[in-house]
């Protein structure tokens, strides 16, 4: 692993691009077409580490001239430098960018080889400045060695760039093409009596007026019992059914029986007078095992239930809107929240097997659902 001083560099560099004002001053600089500052950063680091493996090849020839391994090493410490940034400003555009269902899996593949990559050089950078330091770059057989591991690195960089290229130029991802799409697509959903399953193995439901005999008799309660929430039938101003749920201070959970592997289980509701928690629960193999997106007391909490105990993985602050959209993306061992349609909480989880999702409600008061669904993520090639 890389020593204390580059981690605490690679954790400066992540607050300098998450601060508020930065980012407000980097997008009144950026071109039209920018999304983000991602795409303008991306080909420092590639242009720096090819250079810097080209440089170790000369140095196995024109031995002489020893200042080609100097300036292959300053290339390395700035290209790795460089694709730190790079790599975690890819990681801001992921999360406020759209990303199609199609695309979630492309992205994923992205990232882990982008990581990969970055600690690779970063290893790598820190052994070369030891042995520059120890005077042992001018040998022959260290030329020949970092010459060899530079090759690696290049194939980790062709890796990364590859299916970064697939996200632009076969899903959109970023372009102003897209983001018209998604804007296209912000329908409502058509009401149904049950959950309704697409083409690709997801459901979804959007409550209509037998909302509450649906609840009862199609999803599976895996904690308490429909009685436990009371379920009834409201209207909104504009004629649309709600289903509304009292919960009572015991705690449920229940999914729809279908299981699901890679997928985005997304909830749109309302909280009344409510206190408590509720969340998303996905790979729920029974009462005490799932992966959950929970809010509660005004905190976002992402994590995992392990025999009756809820690990919380990340836990940020938030504050609610009247109306909350709720959606956990897995995909492979990345879990991703989104709260109202901005990414909040991302851990690694490693997956075990397919499994329902579902709902899980444990407070006093009332919460109002709209919207519920469980999309399937298209499985790829991953290089875990």
């Amino acid at each position: 692993m890389p020593d204390e001083s580059y981690i605490l560099c690679f954790w400066l560099c992540d607050r300098f691009i998450k601060t508020d004002i930065i980012n407000t001053e980097i997008m009144h600089l950026l071109p039209e077409w920018a999304p983000n500052i991602h795409p303008l950063i991306v080909h420092f680091p590639i242009a720096l580490l090819v250079f810097a493996v080209f440089f170790d090849f000369l140095a196995l020839f024109f031995k002489k001239y020893e200042w080609l391994s100097t300036a292959a090493l300053i290339l390395y410490v700035v290209g790795s430098g460089t694709a730190a940034i790079a790599l975690l400003s890819g990681s801001d555009a992921a999360h406020s960018l759209h990303i199609p269902m199609a695309a979630k899996q492309a992205v994923s593949i992205h990232s882990d080889w982008a990581h990969d990559t970055v600690w690779f050089f970063s290893i790598f950078t820190v052994v070369r400045l030891y042995f520059f330091w120890d005077g042992e770059q001018d040998q022959n057989y260290f030329k020949i060695g970092v010459f060899v591991l530079g090759l690696v690195g290049i194939y980790l960089l062709y890796e990364t760039g590859d299916h970064g290229a697939e996200l632009v130029y076969k899903y959109g991802i970023g372009t102003p093409a897209m983001e018209a799409k998604v804007e296209a697509r912000a329908t409502i959903q058509p009401m149904s009596n049950t959950p309704v399953m697409d083409s690709n193995g997801g459901w979804s439901w959007v409550p209509g007026k037998n909302a509450a005999k649906v609840l009862k008799n199609d999803f599976q309660w895996v904690i308490g019992s429909a009685n436990n929430l009371n379920p009834k039938i409201t209207t909104d101003s504009k004629g649309d059914t709600l289903l509304v749920l009292t919960a009572s201070g015991k705690p449920t959970l229940f999914v729809f029986p279908h299981s699901m592997n890679s997928l985005q289980t997304k909830a749109q509701f309302k909280l009344k007078n409510f206190t408590g928690q509720i969340g998303i629960v996905d790979h729920v193999e029974n009462a005490r095992n799932y992966d959950f997106l929970m809010l509660g007391d005004s905190v976002i909490m992402q994590g995992r239930a392990e025999n009756g105990e809820q690990v919380t993985r990340e836990k940020k602050e938030v504050s609610l809107n009247r109306w909350t959209t709720l959606t956990l993306d897995i995909n492979g061992k990345h879990h991703i929240g989104h709260l109202n349609g901005k990414a909040i909480t991302h851990t690694k989880i490693k997956l075990k097997k397919p499994a329902p999702a579902g709902l899980y409600i444990n407070g006093k008061g009332q919460v109002i659902l709209k919207y519920f669904s469980a999309k399937v993520i298209s499985h790829a090639h991953d290089n875990d």
